[in-house]
């Protein structure tokens, strides 16, 4: 366990690559249901409306793009490890950001108009900071995973995001309002 935590937190410090991860369905699907835990203990704790359904999105989003983008390039081989490096590098980042979440459930609302406060401030730029981070994480693994260069593994990880982003707000636009 310490191996594949050192592992993990070396693809997310871009020291490793999906290609060195264990080949194991095993591990792929524990690391996804972990993740999926994570975020329904995110949901519980924070009160997020329409959780489910997000969670649902984004579990689709991590089957479906990798294997689609793998099979395109006709490099299905790599789709399990490549599932297990977005599964698990997700994993840490959520686990990483449990802490913030958790303090921002703690800050009032910001009111369109209003001046942040330091605190709403502060969870602004470390919630974007670790969005970009991820987006980083991402793109490092779509490099690997697709023999692809950095910019255009970086756009392919920003695209994914904003699409995702995107069908979010088109099937759950009440809350987006």
């Amino acid at each position: 366990m310490k191996s594949l935590l050192s592992q993990l937190i070396d693809l997310c410090l871009l020291r490793r690559g999906p290609q060195d991860l264990p080949f194991s369905p095993i591990l792929a699907r524990n690391l996804i249901i972990a993740g999926v835990a994570l975020d329904l203990l995110y949901a519980s704790l924070l009160d997020f409306p329409q959780a489910l359904p997000r969670i649902a999105l984004s579990l689709a989003m991590l089957l479906a793009a990798p294997w689609l983008l793998l099979s395109v390039r006709q490099r299905r081989e790599r789709y399990l490890q490549t599932l297990t490096a977005l599964a698990g590098s997700s994993l840490i980042v959520a686990a990483v950001s449990l802490p913030l979440a958790l303090y921002s459930a703690d800050l009032p609302p910001l009111l369109p108009g209003a001046t942040p406060t330091p605190g709403q401030l502060a969870f602004g730029w470390l919630s974007l900071i670790l969005v970009s981070w991820k987006l980083v994480i991402n793109s490092h693994i779509y490099r690997h995973a697709l023999d692809w260069p950095r910019f255009s593994a970086m756009l392919l990880a920003f695209g994914l995001f904003v699409f995702e982003l995107g069908l979010d707000q088109m099937l759950m636009p009440s809350v987006a309002k």
